[in-house]
């Protein structure tokens, strides 16, 4: 079965805390071909990671990182042309939450992919026996090897793609049924680390001081009821300023910066 990368809720059902700066503790180790992180939220080592905390309408955000991977949402689903592998996903997610805040419903025409913004729709078509639908995006995913979309079972069976798992497909935007990207206004933090000893985070303060690192912040929150203390750069001016500052503090080795997107 093709496996779909899903929001926190999606595999856990564990409620988690809104407060001013979201935190979460991710464990999620699947088997097979089912993903091991979301797309809302990572891990990197140690480090707790935040994304997307309720900044965008729909899922949207202007870049997200997975498996240190950086992927930028599309302004628009127009002109959008692209042939690869697509797979699709059923029982093990219905009635459990997509990306875009939607529960996830198998027996719908909907699709998850990486770039397209929410909402967007598209023209799938299985170049093996030329069927095709028109499907709209309202997740993320699929973060699989070659594979450029994943749909739900419905559309998949439509098109003959069940007993495989995977065809090979063409997916062009549909005119006049477009998807748009829309800020919502948020603010973005490069994040160097998640310390139980605050004097742990002091000391990496005054190293990210002393090194002229400008904007360092300590974060004092909570985690399952233990403080805890985030060492963060921000606000940044942009979503792409977040590569900048990344590739600056790799360089004076600091290797497990995320980004954290936060609502202004």
């Amino acid at each position: 079965m093709a496996w779909q990368f899903m929001n926190f809720l999606r595999y856990t059902g564990v409620r988690f805390i809104k407060r001013k700066v979201l935190i979460i503790v991710i464990v999620m180790v699947l088997a097979g071909c089912v993903s091991s992180q979301p797309f809302s939220w990572f891990t990197q080592k140690n480090d707790l990671c935040i994304l997307n905390g309720d900044g965008y309408d729909q899922g949207d955000v202007p870049i997200y990182q997975v498996d240190r991977r950086n992927y930028f949402v599309l302004m628009t689903s127009r002109g959008y042309q692209e042939r690869g592998i697509a797979s699709w996903y059923g029982p093990n997610f219905h009635g459990k939450m997509t990306s875009s805040g939607e529960v996830y419903d198998m027996n719908g025409l909907t699709a998850a992919h990486k770039t397209l913004p929410m909402q967007s729709r598209v023209r799938v078509t299985n170049l093996d026996n030329r069927q095709s639908i028109i499907l709209r995006v309202n997740d993320r995913g699929p973060f699989v090897n070659d594979r450029i979309i994943d749909l739900s079972r419905e559309a998949a069976d439509r098109i003959g793609l069940i007993r495989n798992g995977t065809a090979r497909v063409e997916v062009e935007a549909v005119p006049n049924l477009l998807g748009s990207y829309i800020d919502q206004g948020v603010s973005y933090f490069a994040q160097i680390g998640t310390y139980q000893d605050e004097n742990n985070a002091k000391n990496a303060y005054l190293d990210l001081r002393e090194k002229r690192f400008s904007n360092v912040n300590i974060i004092s929150s909570h985690i399952r009821g233990n403080r805890a203390y985030q060492v963060r750069i921000g606000p940044l001016e942009s979503g792409e300023n977040f590569l900048d500052t990344q590739s600056a503090l790799s360089k004076q080795g600091y290797k497990n910066v995320c980004l954290v997107v936060i609502k202004s």
